[in-house]
C-alpha cells in the first residue's frame, strides 16, 4: 500500500519515469512467507501496483500494451469481487475509453461498478462510476451520465483519491463542452485547475486545454491562443497531444497556417502509436482546416474524411464527425466553384456534396459533438446550396441557407461560423447587386471576425469589400461584448487578470 501511494504521488507530481522505476522494483519483489493473511495483503498490493503500472504505460503512450497487461492481471486473480480485481477493472475501463474503444469500456465499467458495490470502498466506487458516466453520455444518456460523473467526483474527493479527483474535473468539464454547456464546462475546469494547483498536481495543463477547447469552439480565438501559448509542463503522452492539437487548430482558425503542417504530421504519428481514435480524428479536423486554407494534401484528406463518415452510425466515438462533414463540404464547394477545376473533379465534388448532405442529417442528432451537430448540418446544406451556381433559385436558396447558419451560430455561440456565414451571405448579395445587403452582411462578418481574432476571415472579407466596392457601416468598438476567460473569478496563467 505504501509503495502504491508513493507511485501515485510521483505520477501526480509529473515524475513519470521515476514512478515507473519504483513500480517495477516493487513488482519484482518476492512474495511473503507462508501465511494466508500475508499472502492476501501481497496480492492486493501487487494488484494496485499493476493498475498503476498500466496507468504509467498509458501515460507514456502505450495504451494497447497497458490494456494487455491489465487484462492479464485480471485473469490471474480469483473470479470474484475483490478490491484488487476492481481496481484493475477500473483502470482497464478507463484505458479503453480514452482511446475510443467504447464498447469494451462500457462492458468493463459496468462490471467494475457491480464489483465496486460489493467491495464497498468509496474510492473504487468513484473510479467505476467515473468511467461508466463517460460511456453513458456517449450513448445519449446525458443526465444519467453527468449524475454519475458528479457522484464519482464527490466519492473521489471524500476518499482523498487525488488522481481520480483530477481526472473527474477534466472529464466532467470535457463532457459538458461536448454537450454544448460551455460556461458550465469552463467553471468545472477552473475548479479543477485550482485543485491541481493546491495539491501540486501535474494536470493543470490538461484543464487549461479544456478551457482552450471551449474558447476555440465558441470562436474566442485570441483567448484560446493565450492559453495554448503557455509552457507545457505535463510529461504525459495525452497532455502533449491535447496541447499540440488545440494549439494547432487555434492557429488554423485564426488563419495562421505557417508551420502547422509539420506539427500536424508530428501529432499524427504521436497519436497513431497509441491507437487513440479521438485524437486521430482531431488530427483529421486540423488537416481539413489546413487543406481549406492552403490546399495542402486536399485530395488525400478528403478521401480520409469520406472513409470516416462512411463508418456505421452506431459508432459512439464520432464526436468530430459533424465538424469533419462541414469542413469537407466547404472544400468540395470551393472545388465546384473554382473555374480551374477539371470537369471530373467538379463532378466528384458535386456527388460528394450530395452524400455529405445526407450524412449531415443523420449526424444532426448525434449525442456528443465537438461542433454543434445541428449547426454542422446547416453548414453542409449551405455549402451545397453555394455550389449550385448563379441561377436566381440557387442564389435565393444559398442566401436563405447562410442566413440560417448565421442565426444558429450566433445563438450557439460560435463566433467563427457566425462571421463565416455572414461573409458568404455578403457574397450572395454582392453577386445580385444588392450593395446595401452585401455591406450590411460584410460589416457584421468583419466586426465579429475582428473582435474574436479570426484574421484569415478578416482578409477574405476585406477582399470581398474591395472587389464589390462596398461601403461598410462604421465599425463597433473592437472587442465589444467579448468576455474574458478570467471574468468569472480566478485568472489562468497568461490570461487578463
Amino acid at each position: 500500500m505504501i509503495a502504491g501511494e508513493a507511485v501515485t504521488s510521483l505520477i501526480l507530481g509529473n515524475q513519470i519515469k521515476k514512478a515507473e522505476a519504483v513500480a517495477r522494483t516493487e513488482l519484482d519483489q518476492p512474495g511473503p512467507a507462508a501465511g494466508a493473511e500475508a499472502e492476501a495483503r501481497h496480492v492486493e498490493g501487487r494488484a494496485g501496483l499493476i493498475a498503476l503500472q498500466g496507468r504509467i504505460m498509458r501515460t507514456a503512450g502505450n495504451s494497447v500494451a497497458a490494456i494487455a497487461l491489465l487484462r492479464e492481471a485480471i485473469d490471474s486473480l480469483p473470479d470474484r469481487p475483490t478490491l484488487a480485481r476492481t481496481l484493475i477493472l477500473c483502470e482497464l475501463a478507463h484505458a479503453h475509453t480514452l482511446i475510443g474503444q467504447s464498447e469494451d469500456a462500457f462492458e468493463v465499467a459496468t462490471r467494475a461498478r457491480s464489483e465496486a458495490e460489493v467491495v464497498g470502498d468509496a474510492a473504487v466506487r468513484g473510479r467505476a462510476l467515473h468511467v461508466l458516466g463517460l460511456e453513458l453520455i456517449k450513448r445519449g444518456r446525458d443526465e444519467e451520465g453527468l449524475a454519475a460523473l458528479w457522484e464519482a467526483l464527490a466519492l473521489s474527493t471524500e476518499s482523498d483519491d487525488l488522481d481520480w479527483v483530477s481526472r473527474g474535473y477534466i472529464n466532467l468539464s470535457d463532457s459538458l463542452r461536448l454537450l454544448g454547456r460551455y460556461e458550465e464546462s469552463m467553471a468545472v475546469a477552473r475548479d479543477g485547475y485550482q485543485v491541481a494547483c493546491d495539491h501540486g498536481m501535474r494536470r493543470t495543463m490538461f484543464v487549461m486545454m479544456n478551457v482552450a477547447e471551449v474558447l476555440l469552439t465558441t470562436g474566442r480565438l485570441v483567448e484560446a491562443e493565450t492559453i495554448t501559448g503557455e509552457h507545457l509542463s505535463d510529461q504525459s503522452h495525452m497532455a502533449q497531444a491535447h496541447h499540440g492539437l488545440t494549439a494547432a487548430r487555434t492557429q488554423l482558425r485564426r488563419g495562421h497556417p505557417t508551420g502547422v503542417a509539420a506539427e500536424l504530421e508530428r501529432l499524427g504519428e504521436l497519436v497513431a502509436a497509441d491507437e487513440n481514435v479521438q485524437f486521430t480524428m482531431s488530427v483529421l479536423v486540423g488537416r481539413l482546416e489546413l487543406a481549406w486554407l492552403t490546399g495542402h494534401d486536399a485530395d488525400v484528406v478528403l478521401a480520409e474524411a469520406a472513409e470516416v463518415l462512411a463508418r456505421p452510425t452506431d459508432s459512439y466515438d464520432r464526436q468530430d464527425c459533424p465538424g469533419v462533414a462541414a469542413l469537407a463540404a466547404r472544400l468540395h464547394a470551393d472545388r465546384v466553384l473554382d473555374p480551374r477545376s477539371p470537369a471530373a473533379v467538379v463532378a466528384r465534388s458535386r456527388a460528394a456534396l450530395d452524400e455529405l448532405a445526407e450524412q449531415a442529417e443523420v449526424l444532426r442528432t448525434q449525442p456528443l459533438s465537438s461542433m454543434d451537430p445541428g449547426l454542422a448540418a446547416d453548414a453542409v446544406q449551405a455549402e451545397r446550396a453555394r455550389s449550385r451556381g448563379d441561377s436566381e433559385d440557387a442564389r435565393s436558396s444559398s442566401a436563405a441557407a447562410w442566413a440560417q447558419v448565421e442565426a444558429a451560430a450566433s445563438a450557439m455561440p460560435d463566433a467563427w461560423y457566425e462571421a463565416y456565414a455572414a461573409w458568404r451571405l455578403a457574397e450572395v448579395a454582392a453577386v445580385v447587386g444588392d450593395k446595401a445587403g452585401a455591406a450590411s452582411a460584410a460589416g457584421r462578418a468583419r466586426r465579429v471576425a475582428a473582435d474574436h481574432g479570426a484574421d484569415g476571415l478578416v482578409r477574405e472579407i476585406d477582399g470581398l469589400v474591395r472587389r464589390a466596392r462596398l461601403d461598410l457601416p462604421p465599425p463597433a468598438a473592437v472587442g465589444a461584448g467579448v468576455a474574458s476567460v478570467s471574468s468569472a473569478g480566478s485568472s489562468w496563467p497568461g490570461s487578463p487578470a
